[in-house]
């Protein structure tokens, strides 16, 4: 009909498409929860200090911010903060900032203030992951300015926060793409593929070290070509078999 208002479709609104997507984000974690039987009360409880944690990391100095974008007092914030302090956060305590420290001086060199103020942790923090980063070989110290050795490093160890780390790392790319392609409208840069199909385990184990191998390789001259002037791109890659169950 002439001069009729079109209806507006469910997810023309960007928060309500955004809201969509954060539930379907948030179906793999359910998936765990529910398959080693972890009560709601539980879930919304990591949820929470999820949601925390990230706000945080936005505006670690703004407290106040952050606990009006929750809703919460300044006293339920100053609680959450201090449960991010324990142990069960090793992965984001000690091995995130170390990514973070890394990345940053793939751009240059810095010294700790410097470097300190880039990543948003304390200056005591970021000289204790310089230390450890110069164990590892992977960065030097030249007259207070700090570099990096190499533009390659592992971080996955047998150690359950390098585990849970890689984990951390893998959904930080797979959350970037889906805001990328969804909310921001990137056309090139940012994708996704997903297949399923049958296979032989022992074919299987063959094929999957043949496409990380091949993708170590390009990746890293990509990299070299690229140089310090290049755009930070994650790329990540997942196997599971699916008629098992959880």
């Amino acid at each position: 009909m002439v001069g009729r208002k079109r209806e507006r479709q469910p997810f023309e609104d960007g928060h309500n498409l955004a809201t969509r997507l954060v539930y379907s984000l948030l179906t793999g974690a359910v998936r765990v929860a529910a398959a080693h039987g972890l009560t709601l009360v539980e879930v919304q409880r990591l949820v929470r200090l999820a949601y925390f944690g990230e706000l945080r990391r936005l505006s670690p100095r703004n407290l106040e911010g952050v606990a009006e974008r929750m809703g919460v007092s300044l006293r339920t914030v100053g609680t959450l903060s201090k449960q991010l302090k324990t142990e069960f956060f090793e992965p984001e305590q000690t091995v995130a900032p170390m990514r973070d420290l890394a990345n940053w001086l793939e751009k240059g060199v810095g010294d700790e203030a410097e470097l300190a103020k880039a990543i948003k942790r304390p200056r005591k923090q970021v000289a204790n992951l310089l230390s450890g980063m110069q164990k590892m070989g992977w960065a030097e110290e030249v007259d207070g300015k700090w570099s990096l050795t190499s533009n390659y490093r592992y971080y996955l160890t047998e150690h359950w926060e390098r585990k849970v780390d890689a984990v951390n790392h893998q959904l930080e790319v797979v959350a970037s793409a889906v805001q990328a392609r969804f909310l921001h409208g990137v056309k090139e840069g940012a994708s996704g593929r997903t297949w399923t199909f049958r296979a032989r385990p022992a074919e299987l184990q063959q094929v999957m070290d043949k496409v990380v191998e091949e993708l170590r390789t390009t990746i890293f001259e990509l990299d070299e070509k690229a140089g310090v002037d290049g755009e930070r791109v994650g790329l990540t890659v997942a196997f599971a078999g699916l008629d098992e169950e959880d």
